[in-house]
């Protein structure tokens, strides 16, 4: 919701990126357990994420806006502030907004997360709430149309295979009234199939010469 298109993000991609970050982190602390936020590359991580990370997907000038945008609102050195707004004014009502943890350990984290709305609106990405509904219409007209389409092929089958059937019908019924045949109708579809069939046999067929090569491959 909110690129032009599916892209394959996956965790792969989010894997480079936390080793990315790392990378970038630990080697800006000079071996310091603490580093200020302030002294962040955020320049060079917001570049590596937009152009290699997940920018390497991204084929076209509007999506790739989006991805600058989202990294310029979330990575930066007031990410760290505990008031900071990862997400504002959240379904459209003024002052609602979710903020960042202030936990750093897993445990907390994972509570923060369970705090979070069961549902996430639209507005978490800062788009109109009927987004969604946009979304939705779209793809529903999409699968309608695949219907139509697989309804139109099947109905042409059908056509065909009546057509097939009537001509077979005829056929065995112009043998019936020649020969006064009393069998069952399916044995006589049967037959008049089975001569078809034989009809499109050649007239002689060459036998296969044993030999040494062929005798060697599989499909003799």
């Amino acid at each position: 919701l909110g690129w032009t298109k599916r892209y394959e993000f996956n965790e792969s991609d989010l894997k480079s990126a936390c080793d990315t970050i790392d990378t970038w982190v630990d080697s800006a602390s000079k071996g310091r357990s603490n580093l200020p936020p302030d002294q962040i590359p955020w320049s060079a991580l917001r570049q590596l994420m937009s152009q290699c990370i997940y920018g390497g997907r991204i084929d076209n000038d509007f999506d790739q806006t989006l991805l600058e945008t989202f990294l310029s609102r979330l990575f930066t050195e007031h990410s760290f502030d505990h008031d900071f707004a990862l997400v504002s004014d959240v379904d459209g009502q003024k002052g609602k907004n979710i903020l960042v943890p202030e936990g750093t350990s897993r445990e907390e984290l994972i509570a923060w997360t369970k705090k979070l709305p069961p549902v996430q609106t639209p507005s978490w990405l800062g788009l109109p709430n009927n987004a969604e509904k946009v979304l939705l219409t779209n793809m529903g007209q999409g699968v309608i149309g695949s219907l139509l389409k697989m309804q139109q092929a099947v109905d042409s089958d059908d056509l065909t295979a009546a057509s097939e059937a009537a001509a077979t019908t005829a056929l065995v019924k112009r043998v019936s009234v020649d020969e006064g045949d009393t069998r069952p109708m399916w044995m006589r579809q049967l037959q008049a199939s089975a001569s078809t069939w034989k009809s499109l046999l050649p007239d002689r067929l060459r036998p296969l010469d044993r030999t040494a090569e062929n005798i060697g491959d599989p499909l003799f």
